[in-house]
C-alpha cells in the first residue's frame, strides 16, 4: 500500500487492515518509498506481489520505478480533468464506480493494462451506509449548513471568482445559513493564500468554519444540506446523498485544455444542480436551492443511477478487498507459489 497523500489514508488503511489478515502488507508513503529507493534500503530486485495505490499519478511514478509490478489503483476521484487519459495506462487494474463508468472510459480509450474493476469506490462507502446529516460536519445552531468544496486548478476553481467576498456572495444577508469551507487538499500547496483568505472569512463572519484541507471530505459532505462547488469530484460523491447542488462555472476553463475536459462528466452532467456563471448570482441560487431541495431531483437520481449502478450499497471495501485477494491468488499461482 502506497499513500501519495495523507488524505488517502481513509481509503487505503481499511483495505490494508483487511488484506493484512492473510498477507504481509507494507504501508508506505510515496516519500518514504522514494527515500528507500534512493538510499538502497528498498530491494530493487524484489517485485511485490501487488502494489495498491489510491492516486493515478502515483501509479505513473511507480511504473517507472517498478516496471514489472502489478499495480491496483483503487480510485478516489469520479471526474476526468483529462487524468484518466494521461495516467490509467500505468495501472494494471483500476477500480471504478460501476460498469457504466468503465464503459465510458473504455469508449474514450482510457484503459488500464488488464482492465477495470467495477467495485465502487471505498471513499464513498459512508455515503451509502444510511448515515444522516447528524453524522457529519455542520455549523452548529444554523437553520441550514452548506459545504463549499472548490477544486484546486485555478482555471476551473470558483475560488478566484469569489475571493474575500465569498460569504456575502454565497448567502447574502442570511447569516443563519452556515458555511463549511472544505479546501481540496492540493490547495494547501498550490494556492495556500486561498486558505488564508477563507480563514479570514471565518474570523470576520458568523457561522463560517474552515474544515482542514487534509481532512477526509466525506464527513463534510454528510453534514451538508447543500453543496456549492465547481469542477470537483466532491460533486459526484455528494450526488450519492441526493441533496441540492449549486455549480459555479469558471469562464477561464477554456484556456487550459490540459485540465478542462469538455467530455468529462464534470461538464456534461451540469443538469444535476443550479449553474452559476457570475458570482453575483450565487446567493440567489443557494437560497433558492435550500428552499426547494427537490428542484433538480430527477436529474440527480438519473445521474446517480448511471454513475453508481448497483454499487450504491456501502460495500465497495468488501468488493475491492475480494478483487485484491483474487489478484493475489492468481499472481502467486502463476508464480508457482
Amino acid at each position: 500500500m502506497i499513500h501519495q497523500y495523507r488524505w488517502h489514508a481513509p481509503i487505503l488503511d481499511p483495505l490494508a487492515d483487511r488484506l493484512g489478515a492473510d498477507n504481509a502488507v507494507v504501508r508506505l508513503t510515496m516519500a518514504a518509498f522514494e527515500a528507500a529507493w534512493d538510499d538502497g534500503s528498498w530491494q530493487k530486485e524484489r517485485v511485490p506481489d501487488l502494489v495498491v495505490v489510491a492516486d493515478a499519478g502515483t501509479a505513473v511514478h511507480l511504473r517507472a520505478r517498478l516496471p514489472d509490478a502489478l499495480i491496483l489503483h483503487v480510485g478516489h476521484g469520479l471526474i476526468s480533468k483529462n487524468v484518466p487519459g494521461q495516467t490509467y495506462g500505468a495501472a494494471d487494474y483500476v477500480c471504478v464506480a460501476s460498469e457504466a463508468a468503465a464503459a465510458r472510459l473504455t469508449a474514450r480509450g482510457h484503459v488500464p493494462r488488464r482492465g477495470f474493476l467495477p467495485t465502487g469506490l471505498i471513499q464513498a462507502d459512508p455515503l451509502f451506509a444510511g448515515a444522516s446529516g447528524r453524522d457529519g460536519v455542520r455549523v452548529p445552531g444554523c437553520t441550514a449548513s452548506l459545504v463549499y468544496a472548490p477544486t484546486w486548478n485555478p482555471s476551473l476553481s470558483s475560488a478566484p471568482m469569489l475571493g474575500d467576498a465569498l460569504v456575502p456572495l454565497m448567502r447574502g444577508t442570511e447569516d443563519e445559513v452556515g458555511i463549511v469551507i472544505k479546501p481540496h487538499p492540493h490547495i494547501a500547496v498550490a494556492a495556500p493564500e486561498w486558505i488564508d483568505t477563507w480563514r479570514d472569512c471565518a474570523r470576520d463572519h458568523p457561522n463560517v468554519i474552515v474544515h482542514p484541507p487534509e481532512a477526509d471530505l466525506i464527513p463534510a459532505l454528510l453534514g451538508a444540506d447543500l453543496l456549492v462547488s465547481d469542477a470537483s469530484s466532491a460533486i459526484f460523491h455528494f450526488l450519492a446523498l441526493n441533496r441540492p447542488i449549486v455549480l459555479i462555472d469558471n469562464p477561464e476553463r477554456f484556456a487550459t485544455p490540459d485540465c478542462y475536459d469538455p467530455d468529462g462528466i464534470e461538464w456534461r452532467w451540469r443538469d444535476i444542480g443550479t449553474q452559476v456563471e457570475f458570482a453575483g448570482e450565487l446567493a440567489t441560487a443557494v437560497l433558492t436551492a435550500l428552499a426547494d431541495p427537490e428542484r433538480d431531483e430527477p436529474a440527480r437520481l438519473e445521474r446517480r443511477a448511471d454513475l453508481f449502478g448497483e454499487r450504491a450499497d456501502g460495500h465497495a471495501l468488501d468488493r475491492v478487498g475480494a478483487a485484491a485477494e483474487r489478484i493475489l491468488r492468481e499472481t502467486r499461482q502463476g508464480n508457482g507459489r
